[in-house]
């Protein structure tokens, strides 16, 4: 039950932070008739009064989310509109995340551009709570990975194991199985399993015993490493940090 709620208080927010990227406020009266015919008299109504989805209509928000996915996907903007939207977006994760202007306007524009970044900045400076509230802003899933010295490769990408039911090794996802992937600290883990990273950022996809598993195409990477401790640290190879558009 608190997990239906969690979906549905979720789809609430998505809806209207998608309306938001399109330029549409649904809480403006006057655009009122513009959130209608983008996702039904029902849905509008909700959003109008600021009323949750029900367990029964949750499909019904899910279905119109994805058409909101699709136009935000197949709308021809220009560099104005684009501009506008990221302001949009970056004004959406400010309200949850303070003081990190720059680094949130840098992370959103290397992924706009397809690409990934590696930030170095000390620990408790809200790194994750930015990540996370971009990635939701964005309608993207959320996965973090704490890198420690004792991770191994397979603790990324997933793995086979065996399931008694089926008799046979089924394949387990790891956490780069989502859409905005939070490594933090990369360098504390060891080298074998940084690179276990590197498939995933150029080709978004893995191998895993021979097979190919790809990764959403809306995968991206955000890395941190800690600059004032480099006891138990390994630097990044030069084939990693090529991955980074920014870094």
């Amino acid at each position: 039950a608190e997990s239906l709620t969690q979906q549905i208080s979720a789809q609430h927010r998505l809806a209207v932070a998608r309306l938001a990227m399109l330029g549409i406020d649904a809480t403006d009266p006057a655009q009122w008739p513009e959130v209608e015919r983008r996702l039904g008299p029902a849905i509008a109504s909700g959003l109008a009064h600021d009323e949750r989805p029900t367990a029964r209509t949750l499909q019904l928000w899910l279905d119109a989310i994805d058409r909101l996915s699709d136009a935000m996907t197949h709308d021809t903007l220009t560099v104005a509109e684009v501009a506008r939207l990221g302001d949009a977006i970056l004004a959406e994760v400010g309200t949850a995340v303070v003081g990190m202007d720059d680094p949130l306007r840098i992370a959103l524009a290397t992924v706009l551009a397809g690409g990934h970044v590696l930030f170095e900045d000390v620990p408790g400076t809200g790194k994750t709570l930015a990540a996370r509230s971009l990635a939701t802003t964005l309608g993207l899933d959320f996965a973090r990975l704490q890198c420690t010295p004792d991770l191994l490769p397979s603790d990324v990408t997933g793995s086979s194991v065996w399931d008694p039911e089926r008799r046979d090794f089924v394949f387990r996802p790891g956490p780069v199985f989502t859409g905005l992937f939070l490594a933090d600290e990369i360098n504390r883990t060891a080298p074998k399993t940084q690179s276990a990273l590197l498939e995933a950022m150029a080709e978004r996809q893995v191998t895993v015993d021979n097979a190919r598993h790809a990764l959403s195409p809306e995968f991206f990477v955000i890395a941190t490493q800690n600059p004032i401790e480099h006891h138990g640290t390994y630097p990044l190879p030069e084939a990693q940090l090529d991955r980074f558009a920014l870094t």
